[in-house]
């Protein structure tokens, strides 16, 4: 708990001093992903009204969730979007889990999304799940 609540201050401090990646927070309207992968391309929308620290997505079936997306020094305001390329084709593997966890590590969740060329997936504070800290 203690090392959550570290980092977390840390990253306060970070995005309050302006160390982290402004344009994706605040300049264009969709931040990107800058990974080659060979999928089409998806958008992921954050409506919780929190901002997100953490973005993780995998095929349905995979055994975790892969990394975070947006990597280390990006964030993803509410309201915002963010563009990525899925690692396969449509054709070898269209329904995906997601997952945001935000600055209070509330966690949002959308399980088994068929998806589509250029789809945006939006997430709202109908998709908590749970809270990162009670596991």
């Amino acid at each position: 708990m203690k090392k959550v609540a570290l980092i977390f201050v840390f990253i306060t401090v970070l995005v309050m001093t302006g160390c982290l990646s402004v344009a994706d927070r605040y300049g264009p309207e969709f931040a990107s992903s800058s990974q080659s992968q060979n999928g089409p391309v998806i958008t992921i929308t954050n409506n919780t009204g929190q901002t997100c620290y953490f973005l993780q997505f995998s095929s349905v079936t995979a055994k975790d969730w892969g990394d975070d997306k947006l990597g280390e020094t990006s964030v993803l305001a509410n309201g915002r979007g963010f563009r990525t390329r899925l690692p396969e084709p449509l054709s070898v593997q269209n329904r995906y889990d997601f997952r945001m966890i935000d600055e209070n590590g509330d966690v949002y969740e959308k399980r088994d999304v068929l998806l589509k060329e250029n789809i945006n997936i939006i997430f709202t504070i109908e998709d908590y799940s749970h809270n990162y800290n009670d596991n």
